[in-house]
């Protein structure tokens, strides 16, 4: 048996606990994506209005569901994980050491750097044109299921974009894409990494907290 590769997507109760309410999940290969498998799980913490208001669910659309305990369960292991932000959902998923992870926010932004905006219904506008088809597209965006419906799409353009034929290679060009070019937070955010001053580079490089992508860059 090949490499085995999943789409993932995940809604929270909010951004501290990230119990997940939302799961879903699909197999991937070259020739598209595979059934979309979705499930609502009850959180331990609660739901936050800031998470209610992207996702639309409710406690109340969660009273008869199973625990957040059993959404690791519920998506299967595999050699690849591929997700928009994937860290995030990876995380949620209880952070599995054995996947390598394919970040769809990171490749989108490395193929088309002019674009407004990276998120996914942004982008599907930018692919498939602001027409009412698309549109109708988008009216379930937020919605695990869907959104992993819409990432299959962003995946293929991304693919097509970057002539790539392995999954593997996809992954090593997410790894390249995922070290940034432009700091994205603090009191540089906007700059390029070459342009940041020194000593704020040295600061950074001695913090804990510091992403390994934004670590590769700075020491470069």
């Amino acid at each position: 048996m090949g490499d085995t590769a999943i789409l993932l997507d995940t809604e929270v109760n909010n951004l501290i606990d990230k119990d997940p309410i939302e799961v879903a999940w699909a197999y991937w290969e070259f020739d598209g994506c595979g059934v979309i498998h979705s499930r609502r799980f009850r959180p331990l913490g609660p739901i936050s209005a800031g998470a209610a208001l992207v996702h639309g669910i409710l406690p109340c659309d969660l009273a008869d569901q199973p625990p957040s305990s059993e959404a690791i369960e519920f998506v299967p292991r595999a050699d690849y994980t591929i997700a928009h932000n994937v860290d995030f959902d990876w995380e949620v998923m209880g952070s599995p050491p054995s996947t390598k992870r394919i970040c769809t926010l990171a490749l989108a932004r490395k193929v088309w750097p002019d674009f407004e905006s990276h998120k996914l219904g942004a982008l599907i506008y930018e692919l498939r044109g602001f027409t009412p088809r698309t549109r109708d597209m988008l009216s379930n965006a937020h919605e695990a299921g869907a959104d992993v419906g819409l990432l299959a799409t962003v995946l293929d353009a991304i693919m097509g974009a970057l002539g790539l034929s392995t999954i593997e290679s996809l992954w090593e060009a997410s790894e390249s894409a995922r070290i940034p070019e432009v700091i994205r937070f603090g009191k540089h955010s906007g700059s390029r990494i070459e342009d940041l001053p020194s000593d704020y580079v040295r600061w950074l490089l001695n913090q804990d907290w510091l992403d390994p992508y934004m670590r590769m860059a700075l020491e470069s």
